[in-house]
């Protein structure tokens, strides 16, 4: 106790810290379970080597086509870690990146999966985005040829008939 201390003041203070503990225990419940949340994150990703996919995954935009194609049938037929879904995605970003892949490398590639006991509809199903996307940009593409070809000739028979009267 100091000099300026009265009983009064200790008591005052003894009473707002226990008052304190339920809040700071409830605190001290939260900042534990976010811990142990994060610590099984790191863990999973640890023990999946996320880091070595999300690198060739990333490498994939800069890489030739072969070497892309030789880096993930080396993950379909060692035992790589990383989940079959894992492989999966890293097939789907392949597939993504790399629009010049031939059907012959992707569905060799979609076998390799199917092999390891991936499931094929998530490719299939951008394989059909892919589909619609083109047809849609190639039906953009004649109609706009389409109307410049009307308005070129709705342009030359207005020329046409101007001089035909002059």
């Amino acid at each position: 106790m100091g000099p300026k201390d009265t009983p009064d003041d200790l008591t005052g203070g003894l009473a707002s810290a226990f008052n304190a503990i339920p809040e700071m225990t409830e605190k001290k419940r939260s900042i534990d379970m976010h811990t142990n949340i994060a610590t099984a994150l790191l863990n999973e990703v640890k023990a999946r080597e996320l880091a070595k996919y999300y690198e060739m995954e990333d490498n994939f935009s800069s890489q030739s086509v072969g070497t892309s194609v030789a880096e993930v049938e080396k993950l379909f037929s060692e035992g790589e870690l990383g989940t079959v879904l894992d492989k999966t995605r890293a097939l789907m970003v392949l597939y993504l990146t790399k629009t010049s892949l031939a059907p012959a490398q992707l569905q060799s590639l979609l076998e390799g999966l199917e092999k390891i006991g991936g499931d094929g509809a998530p490719l299939k199903y951008l394989k059909h985005q892919a589909n619609i996307r083109n047809m849609t940009a190639a039906s953009i593409a004649a109609s706009a040829s389409h109307q410049h070809v009307s308005s070129s000739l709705t342009a030359a028979s207005v020329v046409g008939s101007l001089f035909s009267r002059g």
